[in-house]
Parts: C-alpha cells; sequence; structure tokens
C-alpha cells in the first residue's frame, strides 16, 4: 500500500482587510500549481489578523462561520484542484463559545472534520485565553492511507500532545502556527534563544514519536498599540527521524515536500523509542 503523500505548506502575508484574506487564499492556491492529492497547509488564523495581540471589547468580525461564503470559496478550490487543505480559523461555536480550529477539507471539498487548539496561552501579544475556549481531546483525519493529526501553534510545546497523537495512530502531524518575536514599548520580551528551543522542542518529540511533522507560521509583523509581534515564518518540515528536511526563510514560500509514512515504522525500530 503506497503511503507516500505530497505536503504543501503555504508561508504567505496575505493582506489582512478582513473579508478580502479567503479570496486572497484561494487565487494563491490555484496559481501556485499544487499537484493533485497534495495536503495543503495555511499558518493559524490564516482568514484575520492575529488579533490577541491584545483583548478587544468587540471582536465579532473577526469570527467565521463553517457554513459562511468564505468557507464555500476555498471548499470549491479544493474541489476543483482536487488537494486536501488543513484551513485555521477563528470559529464560530455554539453557546458563546468560540474556538482557535483547524478544518481539514478533503478534495472533493468536502469538510471531514476540524481539530479546536487544546493548549491556549495568555501571555504578552499572546491573550488567546480571551478569545478562544480551549478543546479537550485530539483525533486524527485519514487522507488516501495517510492518517494526520494537528497540533495548533501553542499544543507543541507539550510533548503529551504529541504522544496522544501517535496513540491514536497519526503518521504526520500538521501544524499551523503564529509565532515570533515579542515587543512591547519597543522592547523586546521574548524569552532568550525563543526560535531555538521552538525548533528544537519540535524535533525532539518529532523524533520521540518518529512522525514528520509539518510546521506553518506566519511571516508578517502585526502592531497595535505598543504591542508588536515580528513572525518569525521559518516553516519547516521534519521526518521521522526529528531533522528539519525543507526550511523557509521569513518571507512568502512556498515548500513542497513528499513524504512516505512507511519510514516512520523504519525509525521506530532504529530508535527503539516506542517499542518499549
Amino acid at each position: 500500500m503506497n503511503k507516500r503523500i505530497n505536503i504543501v505548506v503555504i508561508q504567505k502575508k496575505f493582506k489582512l482587510n478582513h473579508g478580502c484574506v479567503s479570496d486572497q487564499v484561494v487565487n494563491h492556491i490555484e496559481k501556485s500549481k499544487i499537484k493533485k492529492s497534495s495536503i495543503v497547509v495555511l499558518h493559524e488564523l490564516v482568514l484575520s489578523r492575529y488579533f490577541p495581540i491584545t483583548k478587544l471589547s468587540k471582536y465579532d468580525h473577526y469570527v467565521t462561520d463553517i457554513n459562511d461564503l468564505d468557507i464555500e470559496k476555498i471548499q470549491s478550490i479544493c474541489k476543483k484542484l482536487s488537494i486536501f487543505l488543513v484551513l485555521p480559523i477563528f470559529e464560530n461555536g455554539y453557546k458563546n463559545e468560540n474556538y482557535n480550529t483547524a478544518l481539514v477539507i478533503d478534495n472533493k471539498g468536502m469538510i471531514i472534520g476540524k481539530q479546536r487548539k487544546v493548549s491556549i496561552p495568555n501571555e504578552n501579544c499572546y491573550f488567546e485565553k480571551h478569545y478562544f475556549t480551549p478543546s479537550s481531546s485530539f483525533k486524527v483525519f485519514k487522507i488516501r492511507n495517510v492518517k494526520i493529526g494537528v497540533l495548533i501553534c501553542w499544543d507543541q510545546w507539550f510533548p503529551e500532545n504529541y504522544k496522544k497523537l501517535h496513540n491514536l495512530g497519526a503518521d504526520i502531524i500538521i501544524s499551523p502556527t503564529a509565532i515570533g518575536h515579542v515587543y512591547k514599548k519597543n522592547k523586546l520580551i521574548s524569552l532568550r534563544n525563543e526560535k531555538k528551543k521552538w525548533e528544537m522542542v519540535i524535533k525532539t518529540n518529532s523524533l520521540l514519536i518518529n512522525t514528520p511533522v509539518i510546521v506553518a507560521n506566519r511571516c508578517d509583523i502585526e502592531k497595535r498599540g505598543e504591542n508588536v509581534l515580528k513572525f518569525w515564518g521559518s516553516s519547516f518540515v521534519t521526518n521521522s527521524d526529528g531533522d528539519i528536511i525543507e526550511r523557509a526563510n521569513k518571507n512568502n514560500m512556498i515548500l513542497s515536500v513528499s513524504i512516505n509514512t512507511d519510514n516512520k515504522r523504519k525509525s521506530v525500530k532504529k530508535w527503539g523509542f516506542l517499542t518499549k
């Protein structure tokens, strides 16, 4: 059984005028000459600016209903090009609960599932607890013969989240992300070597569960008042040995990589972390 699949990471600074980002996403995907049956990955909260940089009292215009026209347009391009897509949105939930969500859309344009963010940060410029209700569980989604799991940004820092997806049978982990250098009153307040540690955590967990991880990060700059976030870009892909095999710089880029998920079995045998 062929378990090779093409992954496309779109690292792109979209113009953030609400209401037109979905058109930009569709146009960019359409002109990118993506192979049929590829899994396309976009960065966290792709249809809006990264509004959690501050605590807003009014933010309803950022919320997306999964039945909105914006989503339908993106579903249509998936069907037209016969591609799969991981689409991260600010989801309008029920009972006044909203979620940081990644929709999984298949090559017929159908939403086959959603993963809501489990680990919600509440730090300078990442005030996500003000907006999002946390999920309590992870799941995997079958695309062709491959099972994918999703870790949304902050989820990727916690080893237990990787292990849960491994236990669910994930062949690949996809991680839509929005992370960068944080400034307040023009002073850098990010932790020392934070970008290096970010990569190290992901590579280490990729190795320990012998599972490729695909990271799609923002690459723009967000400002609101005295708060500034300079997103790193630097999207990357690891293999089942935890090595980075493709990496973007800080600018607009597309990464395309073919992954054979049978290599996971070989890595498990080679390293022995999961056989004891």
